[in-house]
């Protein structure tokens, strides 16, 4: 999965990186990846609700967002 800013993959990293030089806090977790935005940095309120139904179906325990923005107004997200 492409990951376009870099930011997700950098926190899976942190969160399931599994180097001896640098690991993770939770080396033996699974990570699910739910890509919610466009390569354009754009959004849809329903792909995150079609995302968090998804990984809930799917036993998903823990789930991080790492969204951002200024507020709610931001251009990413847009209904």
């Amino acid at each position: 999965l492409e990951d376009g800013l870099g930011h997700g993959s950098f926190v899976a990293g942190v969160i399931a990186g599994t180097s001896k030089d640098c690991a993770g806090f939770a080396p033996d977790a699974h990570i699910h990846t739910f890509r919610v935005f466009t390569t354009a940095q754009n959004s849809y309120t329903s792909w995150f609700l079609d995302g968090f139904n998804y990984a809930i179906a799917s036993g998903v325990h823990v789930l991080n967002l790492s969204i951002g923005g200024p507020d709610y107004l931001d251009i990413p997200f847009v209904d």
